[in-house]
């Protein structure tokens, strides 16, 4: 068939064909407000996920990661959710924020959790550090008093987190050797540590003195 005959053709169609292209076009932006409205309940199940699980980030994670791979409808809702878990603690509040923002949500309350998470990950790598005797080497060399304020001191500078400067605080407020061990032994079982060697390190018997010179 001639070219000029095909075109005649297809002009000829042009009025049905038109209706029919419409339709595609508006069936895809459908098809794709669909998925992203999908993947929006996705991210609403994730950040709702311990209000509807019944389930709580902090002491049945894995619970709650079930539930929600359990409750996703879409690859990408699935795929988000392994994304953050996979991602380092300090990281999953900020992201999962970024995700529900993107998505238009109103809210999020397991951002929340993961920053609550997190701050106590961080309460507790720095008490367990705080607790060690190999972090404070000599401390059995100096006088009581000083090892008290050689502990706030480290809390001061080392310390990753508001809560655990708060203990150098109260360590400073209250200076004796007992009330310094009981705030980190305290602070250890918050932590979910047994022991804190740091707590009876502070109370050990002080140096011996040094012999004076004898006179020739």
């Amino acid at each position: 068939m001639a070219i000029g005959a095909v075109g005649g053709r297809l002009l000829s169609l042009a009025p049905w064909l038109a209706p029919a292209v419409g339709l595609m076009g508006v069936g895809a932006c459908v098809a794709w407000e669909l998925a992203a409205a999908t993947l929006a309940a996705d991210l609403d199940a994730i950040c709702y996920a311990e209000t509807r699980s019944g389930f709580v980030l902090d002491r049945e994670m894995g619970r709650l990661s079930a539930w929600v791979l359990a409750h996703l409808r879409t690859p990408e809702g699935a795929a988000a959710f392994r994304a953050l878990r996979d991602e380092p603690l300090e990281e999953r509040a900020a992201d999962l924020a970024t995700r529900a923002h993107a998505a238009s949500l109103r809210a999020c309350p397991l951002v929340a959790s993961y920053d609550t998470l997190a701050a106590e990950s961080r309460y507790r790598a720095d008490v367990q550090q705080a607790c060690s005797r190999f972090t404070f080497p000599g401390m059995t060399d100096l006088p009581p008093s000083e090892r008290v304020q050689r502990l706030a001191e480290w809390l001061d500078a080392r310390a990753s987190c508001p809560r655990s400067r708060a203990l150098a605080v109260a360590i400073r407020e209250e200076p004796r050797i007992d009330d310094a061990q009981q705030w980190m032994r305290n602070a250890s079982r918050e932590a979910g540590s047994f022991s804190c060697d740091i707590a009876a390190t502070l109370g050990a018997p002080p140096p011996p003195l040094a012999c004076a010179p004898r006179a020739q």
